[in-house]
């Protein structure tokens, strides 16, 4: 961040713009301390191409996480339901619940962990709040969109490829040695129920993580009123 004539303008301003999630959050960072120390900020420090990439990269970075966490929700439930073993055993002691739960939410709330502690203790003013809001809002599209778009996808696949009387008629399709026993046949059923269920997990787990996010910015604005108030007082 450099200084020119009392007003703080930051150095990844360029023609390139923000390129990853920790370079969005940099440039917030630099804006609320910039905010802080009551150095103005000019509108022209946040072009509509910075905007769009704040919304941009927040989108595509937490569409990732909501993909990625469907397909961890549908190894949770068939671990939970026994279906899959833990560890070589499918009876799940305590240690392999709790395992399987952390595994499931490491990519969602960690991510949201880490958006969320540097928005907690940001000095929001107007400037960073307009930065913050498209990169939230970007964060909520993303983690919508793809959670809506798993449940729909999931849906479709369960109901024409894998319900249990679509399955049954693939299987004289397949060659002999690919060809289930009835055994084998009624595990994967219970298998391909769980898809479903599994993107209803997805989504909530996800939705926690957004709210995580927002309470965080909550948080911040509440502090940053305080903060406001404290000066207003012993000026």
């Amino acid at each position: 961040m450099a200084k020119k004539d009392d007003a703080y303008v930051t150095t990844t301003a360029d023609t390139q713009g923000p390129q990853s999630l920790l370079d969005v959050l940099s440039e917030i960072e630099q804006f609320s301390v910039a905010e802080k120390m009551g150095s103005p900020i000019p509108e022209e420090a946040l072009t509509t191409k910075h905007l769009l990439s704040f919304l941009w990269i927040g989108f595509m970075r937490f569409a990732k996480v909501a993909l990625v966490t469907a397909v961890l929700s549908l190894f949770f439930y068939w671990a939970r339901n026994g279906l899959i073993s833990v560890f070589g055993s499918y009876q799940l002691t305590v240690f392999d619940r709790i395992f399987i739960v952390v595994f499931t939410l490491a990519l969602p709330i960690g991510t949201s962990i880490l958006v969320s502690r540097i928005l907690w203790k940001l000095y929001i003013g107007s400037v960073t709040q307009k930065a913050i809001f498209y990169l939230c809002s970007g964060i909520f599209a993303g983690t919508v969109f793809s959670a809506s778009a798993v449940i729909i996808l999931f849906h479709n696949i369960y109901y024409q490829y894998l319900a249990p009387e679509v399955f049954a008629e693939f299987i004289p399709l397949l060659p002999q040695f690919l060809r289930p026993g009835q055994e084998r046949f009624y595990w994967m059923t219970k298998l391909f129920e769980q898809v479903i269920p599994g993107g209803y997990v997805a989504a909530f787990f996800n939705i926690v993580s957004v709210m995580i996010i927002g309470a965080s910015f909550v948080f911040g604005k509440i502090k940053t009123k305080r903060i406001n108030r404290y000066r207003e007082i012993w000026q």
